[in-house]
């Protein structure tokens, strides 16, 4: 429950996309309930382990499995085959170890309910005999040695583990990493290829206790009713002992250690302390090196197929020099790493996408700067959306360091699988310095909500005018600037559409809009003389999908505002729920792709929005910035305002709807996803009050979206880009 990511999206796709079957816990599923307050952080740890051991060995004993690992994420299960190098077992281990732990209690021994044929010659199994890793998988060596010990007289087999990772030995040199790797595949990605070096099989400090393999079929129930004893021995009388001897186990578990941004995943406000750990841990890597393990991947691969294969290992396509530069810092306390640009487009033989009759290439695209705080629910939506409409092709997300969720893994996927071009940055990366209120700060509610609100904004200052400024030395063109809840899309006019009585555009007599007048910057083209007007039209406006954002501004762009402004202000629109009837279940899902949900994503769920002009409802819009009619020079300051970014350039921040070419949707979304961020404004009373000027009527502009989406990349792959958005809600909160 303390988790700050949600393996779902993970979970879902092996459970879809292969014959795995998967279920995911809370505390509540196996018994664990109620207040820990007084207890450690440690023993809370603990007990929760010893729960859920019990538990879930109960469940396979019930759904009638017989062999159960039990070990971490980080630990992987291969057979322990014998090396020349391998140096003699000196400690103590096993039953002669002196551990106090390992004599507390007497085993028995359990054997299998068939008898041992008289004709073999042996009752071990023997190292010697292990087959090498892919030509046998383990279940069927175990099949195949069942007659042998500790197969036949163990109903709990305890396995070594050895400690896995990098030092500055040479051993990971590139020709060895990448030995025997399937094409297509970056061994830099996998911790099973990249890290070889290991420990000493015998350094009992790097490698710790074991962890077991357990047969549950020769397990009575009432063992299972207790909790566990410990990971490393879950019953005294079925588990041999916690530290068995090397070199006479069958089986081990190789633990990698990882880079040090994985090992330290999840424990931002522990990473000065637990970089002392790692550095210890690391210095007892000194073992030699060992590919035992190496032929997993072409394994894997020949299995479920290349394009699969790619899908079902996406999250962990992340670019290693980066990952190695966050190595040496602290990336404000936050687990973040940059993305690659570099691209691995995947195809697949039923779901293919030409990439080289791609109707956008990546230069010929609309740019965005997106700075975020925990958006995970809302950003596969706006990043397939945007990706059809605009179409968006390059993107930079800044991310608040007070996020307790990390967007690389839904980034990276569109990354490597799309032809979008998409950066991540931190506070450092556009000259901010992170700013935080302390966690034992003694603030009223009201002062801390505007303290928070001031950090907020001078970020948007610094962020916006360095993206805009990377964005214009990148060679892109137009650039949006807008939330993870705004969608961009045309303003095609309605019959019923009320007239503007307020104040609006440049009519404004609002002081802000007054401060400066803006400088017309005109296109370097002139206005061909045989055109009858001046301006764009909304009733020349297209549909959404008969035409891009993009190739529209082409169309128009010897009218104004396209020709004479180089920072278009488009109003926004808020959009959400209310009880007027009008989310009939058929109106929500028509038009939708049967293979999708509706409810899933707002801009199909949520039709009726507030009154146009309506400013309590809507409040300013945002813009989009040409930003080669911008000089640098404009970039060296921080914006004026995400709403208007330039003074001197941008018009103003309250346009006329009636006179603007495009406009932003701007989606309340439920109160579970309004108040997923942590944010004291994102409260019940202030949600209430906003849903309440949700008046206006019902709007399907955007209704098309999807389908085009699936037309263009493929039902299949519409699923895997938007698979964070289907998963179970109740499920998901619990993990969340």
């Amino acid at each position: 429950p303390d988790s700050v990511t949600s393996p779902m999206e993970i979970l879902q796709a092996w459970d879809d996309m292969t014959d795995m079957d998967i279920e995911v816990w809370s505390d509540g599923d196996f018994g664990l309930s109620g207040s820990f307050s007084s207890d450690t952080e440690e023993k809370i740890r603990k007990k929760r382990s010893k729960y859920f051991i019990s538990k879930c060995l109960l469940h396979h004993k019930n759904a009638r499995r017989q062999w159960v690992i039990l070990v971490d994420v980080e630990e992987f299960v291969t057979y322990n085959t014998i090396h020349e190098d391998e140096p003699v077992h000196e400690s103590d281990c096993g039953n002669d170890s002196a551990h106090e732990e390992e004599l507390k209690g007497e085993t028995e021994d359990i054997y299998p309910p068939f008898p041992v044929p008289s004709s073999l010659m042996k009752n071990v199994s023997f190292r010697n005999e292990l087959p090498p890793l892919g030509e046998m998988t383990i279940v069927d060596y175990l099949k195949r040695e069942k007659y042998f010990k500790p197969w036949y007289n163990r109903a709990c087999v305890t396995m070594p583990r050895v400690l896995i990772g990098s030092n500055s030995s040479g051993w990971e040199r590139l020709d060895l990493i990448h030995r025997h790797m399937p094409p297509g595949f970056d061994a830099k990605n996998f911790d099973t290829l990249r890290h070889r070096v290991h420990a000493k099989v015998d350094n009992w400090y790097a490698n710790l206790y074991g962890k077991v393999i357990l047969d549950v079929n020769r397990l009575a129930k009432e063992d299972l009713e207790f909790p566990a004893f410990s990971i490393h021995r879950p019953y005294f009388y079925k588990c041999p002992y916690a530290y068995p001897c090397f070199d006479k186990s069958m089986l081990k578990v190789n633990r990698y250690l990882g880079s040090f941004e994985t090992f330290s995943a999840g424990l931002r406000r522990k990473r000065k302390q637990i970089a002392k750990i790692y550095k210890e841990k690391a210095s007892l890597i000194d073992g030699g090196a060992d590919d035992d393990m190496r032929p997993w991947l072409n394994q894997f691969v020949g299995l479920v197929g290349e394009a699969e294969a790619h899908d079902l290992t996406s999250y962990l396509i992340v670019n290693a020099t980066e990952e190695m530069k966050n190595l040496t810092k602290t990336l404000s306390e936050q687990n973040i790493s940059k993305i690659s640009n570099s691209k691995q487009i995947k195809s697949s033989e039923d779901d293919e996408i030409s990439w080289d009759n791609n109707p956008y290439n990546e230069t010929d695209g609309i740019s965005a700067c997106l700075l975020i705080k925990d958006e995970n629910h809302r950003l596969p939506e706006w990043l397939a959306y945007h990706y059809t409409v605009l179409p968006l092709r390059d993107l930079v997300v800044a991310i608040d360091p007070e996020s307790t969720q990390s967007p690389l893994f839904i980034l990276q996927r569109w990354n490597d699988t799309t032809d979008m071009n998409i950066t991540l940055w931190t506070d450092e990366d556009y000259g901010h310095p992170t700013f935080k209120i302390p966690e034992n700060h003694n603030l009223t509610s009201e002062t801390s909500f505007i303290v928070g609100r001031t950090i907020h904004r001078n970020r948007q200052r610094h962020f916006i005018p360095e993206c805009l400024r990377y964005h214009k030395h990148t060679g892109r063109q137009w650039v949006v600037i807008i939330d993870a809840d705004e969608f961009v899309t045309f303003n095609t006019p309605h019959q019923d559409e009320p007239v503007q009585r307020d104040l609006c555009g440049n009519d404004s007599t609002e002081e802000e809009r007054l401060k400066y007048r803006t400088k017309e910057i005109y296109a370097p083209f002139a206005t061909p003389s045989s055109h009858n007007k001046t301006n764009s039209v909304r009733s020349e406006l297209p549909f959404l999908g008969e035409m891009t954002v993009l190739d529209y501004i082409k169309r128009e762009k010897t009218f104004a505002p396209w020709y004479n402004q180089s920072c278009v202000s488009m109003p926004r629109v808020l959009f959400g729920s209310n009880s007027s009837g009008v989310h009939h279940f058929t109106q929500i899902h028509r038009d939708v792709p049967q293979e999708f949900n509706a409810n899933l994503f707002d801009t199909l769920r949520y039709r009726v929005h507030a009154n146009i002009h309506n400013w309590y409802a809507n409040l300013y819009g945002k813009v989009i910035v040409d930003v080669n009619r911008i000089a640098d020079y404009v970039f060296e300051k921080p914006a004026y305002s995400v709403h208007r970014p330039c003074l001197e350039r941008c018009p103003y921040s309250y346009p006329c709807f009636n006179e603007s070419m495009l406009k932003i949707h701007h989606y309340l979304g439920s109160f579970k996803t309004y108040s997923a961020r942590s944010d004291i404004r994102r409260n019940a009373k202030f949600y209430t009050s906003k849903k309440s000027l949700i008046d206006g009527g019902t709007n399907d502009d955007v209704r098309p979206w999807l389908t085009h989406f699936v037309n263009f990349v493929g039902v299949k792959r519409a699923h895997y880009l938007t698979s964070d958005m289907i998963i179970s809600s109740r499920k998901d909160l619990i993990l969340v």
